[in-house]
Order: C-alpha cells, then structure tokens, then sequence
C-alpha cells in the first residue's frame, strides 16, 4: 500500500497548517492539498486525487451534509475524518449520518 494522501479544509490558517505539519511528519501519510473551504477543495485538481480529508466543523459558514454530499459528488471514494473543538449532541449526529468518522 502506498502513502495515504490527506486533502485538509481547515479554515483557521494556524491550525491547518500545524495539522498538515503532523500529517507529513507520518511517512505514512502525505498532505495532498490543504485549503480554508469545502469550495476551494472542490477546485482543485490536486484535492480530487486524495484518498481522505479531514474536515474542519467547526467552520460556521458550512452544513455538515451539504458539505460531505459536495466532497463525495466530486471525489467518491474519499473518507472523511471530521475535526472539532466543540461536539453537541446534533453535531455528532449528523456527521454520523453522513458517513463522518473521527
């Protein structure tokens, strides 16, 4: 198996590029493409040829549904780990609804 690619939607500039830091200290894993939005990735290229993203929920301007539904149109076999500081109950449950791990 080779290394894993790891497209980043974080939209906290500090944090998206300490996590990408983290990412590629792994041999194992390798950020393919790191972005502030669900819509910059889905304009990449790059983004579209990653096996996982992780995904910011904290970002106020996305839905969690709507988000992973854009993500898997474009890229279909991509997993998606979610990332938050801040998990209710209704946060949880539907990012379990869609198929979100982590």
């Amino acid at each position: 198996m080779g290394t894993i690619r790891v497209l980043v939607i974080e939209h906290h500039a500090l944090a998206r590029d300490g996590l990408s830091m983290l990412i590629n200290g792994d041999a194992a894993l390798r950020v393919s493409y790191s972005c502030a939005s669900v819509d910059q990735a889905l304009s990449s290229p790059t983004a579209a040829r990653s096996d996982v993203a992780v995904l910011d929920l904290d970002d106020p301007t996305i839905e969690i549904d709507v988000a992973v539904e854009k993500l898997r149109a474009r890229i279909p076999r991509l997993r998606i780990v979610a990332l938050s500081s801040n998990w209710s109950d209704d946060v949880i449950a539907r990012a379990l609804e869609v198929d979100v791990k982590g």
